[in-house]
């Protein structure tokens, strides 16, 4: 990295938005290459109540208590929404013959963890922190509002972005 303060700051505003665990985890989960594990119950689905609501002005104490139920209010809808679970569509462009396990599922979950972000040394890919091995990357905002699956990723440059502006173009 040219520029190891940059590189430092880019990591962290990547961190800030995309989360690729539940919300106030700390630790890094150990990988999980076996079969998924199942999501925790959550006794109600989210997507079927409002979210905690926004107060206009707040209180410090009224703030502290937002941010608790937002925290879990974003958990219940990563865990319900967000939680992968291989299924066809994960292997839809395998050949035949083609193995359909973790590292060949097109969405990139396969149970590793990373627990900081860094450059791949060859590629110069951003490699982003992820603290939990099934959880797809979503932005917390985005999910409060929305309530919905959602997968949010940094395309910065390279075969990524010709990619993306194809797809999106074409």
């Amino acid at each position: 990295v040219a520029d190891p303060e940059f590189a430092r700051a880019m990591f962290g505003w990547l961190e800030s938005i995309i989360k690729c665990e539940l919300p106030g985890m700390q630790p890094l989960m150990a990988d999980d290459p076996r079969p998924e594990i199942d999501p925790p119950d959550v006794s109600i689905d989210p997507r079927t109540v409002g979210s905690p609501p926004v107060p206009e002005a707040m209180t410090e104490a009224e703030l502290d208590v937002f941010r608790v139920n937002f925290q879990q209010f974003v958990t219940d809808c990563a865990i319900a929404c967000n939680w992968h679970e291989h299924r066809e569509t994960c292997w839809k462009y395998l050949k035949r013959g083609e193995p359909r396990n973790h590292d060949t599922c097109r969405m990139r979950i396969n149970g590793h963890t990373r627990s900081f972000t860094e450059l791949h040394p060859e590629t110069q890919e951003i490699l982003l922190r992820r603290l939990h091995p099934w959880i797809n990357s979503y932005n917390d905002v985005v999910m409060f509002l929305q309530r919905c699956n959602m997968d949010i990723k940094y395309i910065g440059s390279g075969s990524a972005a010709k990619a993306f502006a194809f797809y999106v173009t074409d």
